[in-house]
């Protein structure tokens, strides 16, 4: 919601503004049957998703409550589940090769008040609220994974090289290869 330049609002009694996201959004893999090759994915689930709820009253805006309240609100929920298993469907006790699950989120929440905007009323309620519900989850086949040497490089290779995959707490090796890779990456404000 966006209230600027010269708008006026005024209400009677109670003025209430709400901006609200709600996302669901899930990516469930299996392997299959030509989910044969250990040196190649089986199964890759990924979730890019981005989700904001904002509300901004800028520039010389007015909002006017005779004699209430004024309630600015914004709220925003998201639910992600991205599920490589390597261990469940029709071919999962044949299958070999790597398993990924990746899922990144962003996106503000967020209530403004901007410029020489103003609210006249006898109580000012501002709130901004996030909930955000991630599963991310990569299950290895039961044939395992090898590396993949030669030729294009995995979306787990991929994954591990993209985000600096390192042993131990100093980093003491980079991680090229795994049979299974979660990657999760929130950001946003609130």
């Amino acid at each position: 919601i966006n209230v600027a330049g010269a708008a006026q609002l005024n209400a009677a009694n109670v003025l209430v503004m709400r901006a609200t996201s709600t996302l669901t959004t899930s990516a469930v893999t299996r392997p299959d049957s030509p989910s044969n090759q250990s040196d190649q994915d089986a199964s890759v689930a990924s979730n890019i998703v981005s989700s904001s709820a904002r509300l901004r009253i800028a520039d010389s805006a007015r909002l006017s409550v005779g004699s209430g309240a004024a309630v600015l609100s914004a709220a925003n929920t998201i639910n992600v589940t991205s599920d490589a298993d390597g261990t469940a469907g029709s071919s999962s006790g044949s299958a070999v090769g790597g398993t990924v699950a990746v899922t990144h989120v962003g996106g503000d929440t967020t209530v403004e008040l901007l410029g020489t905007s103003a609210v006249t009323a006898s109580t000012l309620t501002v709130t901004a609220t996030t909930d955000r519900t991630v599963m991310t989850r990569a299950k290895a086949t039961s044939g395992g994974a090898t590396d993949n040497t030669s030729g294009t490089p995995t979306q787990g290779q991929t994954q591990l090289d993209n985000n600096n995959a390192q042993t131990g707490q100093g980093g003491d090796s980079s991680i090229g290869f795994a049979a299974a890779v979660a990657v999760t990456h929130i950001e946003g404000t609130t």
